[in-house]
């Protein structure tokens, strides 16, 4: 009786590297177009003067590709926010907006030390909604000692 003895053919380590390679790529493509994570940049966020107002935020879209902003929140509980005007803006590659959203500050219902920061709410290329924290607005730091 004789032993058989496996003997790969083809290459298979170059297989697996240019496989690798390729996911790396796409991975990378998907990421710089912004079709399944959006790239959006704070330019600036200009609020009225004390516990209630109205703020002015710039957006900027750093992706290639065009989003539609869809919702503009605070990530503090302490700051209520009303409804951004306007909505449902198309942002193209590189391109900003300007944007007004009305905002209530309550300074005494948190006691931890907390930054105002800005989520926005967005619709990809693909119909993917997401969510992401562009910034803080400094409105609690102003307003809250």
């Amino acid at each position: 009786m004789t032993a058989a003895v496996f003997v790969p053919t083809g290459n298979p380590v170059r297989r697996f590297v240019l496989a690798l390679a390729a996911v790396g790529v796409a991975a990378s493509a998907l990421w710089f177009s912004g079709l399944a994570a959006p790239r959006l940049a704070l330019l600036s966020a200009d609020p009225a003067a004390g516990r209630q107002g109205t703020l002015v935020v710039r957006l900027r879209n750093d992706g290639p590709l065009r989003v539609e902003v869809r919702g503009i929140r605070f990530r503090d509980e302490r700051l209520g926010v009303g409804p951004a005007r306007p909505l449902g803006v198309d942002l193209g590659g590189g391109d900003s907006a300007t944007f007004e959203v009305d905002y209530t500050i309550d300074c005494g219902a948190g006691t931890a030390p907390s930054l105002a920061r800005l989520m926005v709410t967005v619709a990809t290329p693909l119909g993917i909604e997401r969510t992401r924290n562009v910034g803080d607005t400094g409105l609690l730091e102003r307003t809250c000692p």
